[in-house]
């Protein structure tokens, strides 16, 4: 039928470049696929490592934070055991420890809380690179926003005031505020963290089921590709056979029996493509020894009977 493609017709050169063209575009889907798995694992890997350099920074904040804890501790205590050692003191410097306008704190209280401030400027620089880090990190669910709101809080809001009121010798101001907002505080924060790292273990694991999901996929795509390029091979070798090699191995007959003078094999002309037209020209060859032979019999017939009349007189 017209308009459609038939495969007698097809030329052997178009069929040979559909075949090349076909395992092209085999190669080509392959690189393709490799790419994709390669570009995935990458952006997997990369987001898990962003996520864990975001866990180590906030937590070298956290642990610097703890360090600030600890030295305000122990400069309460210090400070306590300086002042029952000055219970004697006269009653002037008793008025200015009352009215802060001088500082109580010993040299090893405030020793104390001199590297507790060193240790809050260090736990804000690694608060800082937290920010830095997840800036440009997906946040669908605020987690790394709620945890830096809970820390600058915690650090703004309740660090500062408790080393301000331990430094005038507020102790009691000190306890009020570190039993009642500060460890609210830190509970805020410690709860914030808490789901953060269930946020970041939850992401880790989905993308690591992702990835075990895209290497079946792979898999899956590579064996099919490969059973596909196998059966195109068998079609593909089915296919030459009968549109080149066949006709071709039926064309050396076809010359070995007009060599040895049998010109009465028909020659059929099926396709029009190279083949066909090395038929064509076989043919044309097969009909024009014909007619030579013909003509030669003719005149030999003639010579014959020339020959026969002449000798009958």
């Amino acid at each position: 039928m017209r308009g459609k493609l038939k495969l007698p017709q097809l030329k052997v050169r178009t069929s040979l470049i559909l075949v090349l063209v076909f395992f092209l575009f085999m190669l080509v889907t392959g690189a393709a696929v490799g790419v994709y798995s390669l570009h995935a694992n990458n952006q997997s890997l990369t987001r898990v490592v962003q996520m864990q350099r975001a866990h180590a920074v906030i937590g070298e904040a956290v642990d610097h934070y703890k360090n600030v804890q600890s030295l305000l501790g122990q400069a309460l205590a210090s400070y306590i055991v300086s002042k029952d050692k000055q219970k004697t003191a006269d009653a002037t410097a008793a008025a200015a420890d009352a009215d802060g306008s001088a500082s109580p704190l010993g040299s090893d209280a405030s020793g104390y809380i001199n590297e507790a401030r060193k240790e809050l400027v260090r736990s804000q620089v690694a608060f800082k690179n937290f920010q830095a880090l997840t800036k440009d990190m997906g946040d669908t669910d605020e987690w790394y926003r709620r945890t830096s709101d809970a820390y600058l809080d915690l650090t703004k809001n309740g660090v500062k005031p408790l080393i301000d009121m331990l430094e005038k010798g507020k102790v009691d101001d000190y306890e009020t505020f570190l039993s009642s907002t500060a460890s609210y505080m830190a509970d805020n924060l410690k709860l914030a963290l808490n789901n953060l790292n269930m946020y970041q273990q939850d992401t880790i694991d989905g993308t690591y089921e992702r990835q075990v999901q895209i290497y079946m996929w792979v898999i899956r795509a590579v064996a099919a590709a490969m059973l596909v390029a196998v059966l195109i091979a068998l079609l593909a070798y089915v296919f030459l056979g009968r549109m080149v090699l066949r006709p071709l191995r039926l064309a050396g007959g076809h010359f070995d029996r007009i060599a040895g003078g049998d010109l009465t094999q028909r020659v059929e002309v099926k396709t029009r493509n190279e083949i066909g037209v090395l038929y064509e020209s076989l043919k044309r060859m097969q009909e024009s020894l014909t007619r030579t032979v013909t003509t030669v019999r003719s005149g030999v017939e003639e010579i014959t009977l020339g020959s026969r009349e002449i000798f009958m007189g």
